[in-house]
């Protein structure tokens, strides 16, 4: 939950501020109205996407809560609090409010609810790797 009050925030202060760039990254507003990795997809695609891809979230968070799979549940809750943010954005001003360029590689634009995405996606997968068995 804080993740999404941070996002917010900070989208917010970007919105209404510009800092500007630091050490090649810069903290400023941009709205992608692209999808990822700006894809040429709709806006309706986007927004019932990510409706369905929350709904498979919640049931995935509500499957591993239960089965006290704690990496899986962290994940599932990380890529919630980045889905909603994200959701939010595309619903109240028409795309994502991407808060931070990164200019090393090309132009590659991103904010916090991307990080919680990609690091919730990396834990469910960590949890579904096989454990090693202990040796008798």
């Amino acid at each position: 939950m804080v993740a999404l009050v941070v996002d917010r925030a900070i989208k917010v202060i970007a919105l209404y501020t510009n800092p500007g760039d630091a050490l090649g990254v810069g903290f400023y507003y941009s709205l992608n109205t692209t999808g990822p990795l700006s894809l040429p997809l709709s806006a309706n695609f986007l927004l019932t996407f990510g409706v369905l891809a929350m709904a498979v979230l919640v049931y995935m968070g509500r499957r591993t809560m239960r089965s006290a799979r704690h990496i899986a549940f962290l994940g599932v809750l990380l890529m919630l609090v980045g889905g909603a943010s994200n959701l939010f954005d595309r619903l109240t001003v028409g795309g994502v409010i991407d808060t931070y360029h990164l200019t090393l590689w090309g132009t590659l634009s991103f904010n916090l609810a991307d990080w919680c995405l990609m690091i919730g996606m990396a834990l469910v997968v960590v949890d579904q790797l096989p454990l090693p068995k202990p040796a008798h």
